[in-house]
């Protein structure tokens, strides 16, 4: 079951898209696409027509210019994990109501050949040389220069 993640050009403006991706590393939801993309232009100009106030279209109008990012997560339970991500984050993010709406949306969004097909996969091809409790204390070149051996 997959289930479709857009993180809204307001998170990224907040800066809270890292955190965004930790709480889906940190339940083990498999990231199978992710990818940057313009904000719907439909949806802005239905509120540019619904907004009154001035100075509201004009962030509006601004806000087409910040991507939003769309992650497509895969799992048994994807449908609820993006639920529960959406009560965390809330206007932050938007998350497929159900399984079919999933499927509606990330065909709406991705081609076929942007979508992986991964399973679990615990990285230990890439981490062979590298204990995995010391990656966080260690920065990408130390880590480089470790795995190049």
């Amino acid at each position: 079951m997959k289930n479709l993640i857009i993180v809204k050009p307001s998170a990224l403006a907040k800066k809270v898209l890292g955190l965004i991706i930790q709480r889906i590393e940190e339940k083990n939801a498999i990231i199978v696409s992710i990818k940057t993309s313009l904000f719907d232009i439909h949806s802005i100009e239905k509120k540019l027509i619904e907004e009154q106030e001035e100075k509201n279209k004009k962030e509006l109008i601004n806000a087409k210019k910040i991507p939003c990012v769309l992650i497509i997560i895969q799992g048994s339970d994807a449908i609820n994990f993006g639920q529960n991500l959406k009560k965390e984050f809330n206007d932050y993010i938007h998350v497929s109501l159900n399984e079919e709406t999933a499927k509606y949306e990330i065909n709406r969004f991705f081609e076929k050949n942007e979508i992986f097909e991964n399973e679990k996969n615990d990285g230990n091809y890439f981490l062979k040389k590298i204990d995995r409790k010391e990656i966080l204390s260690k920065s990408i070149k130390e880590i480089t220069r470790e795995f190049n051996k």
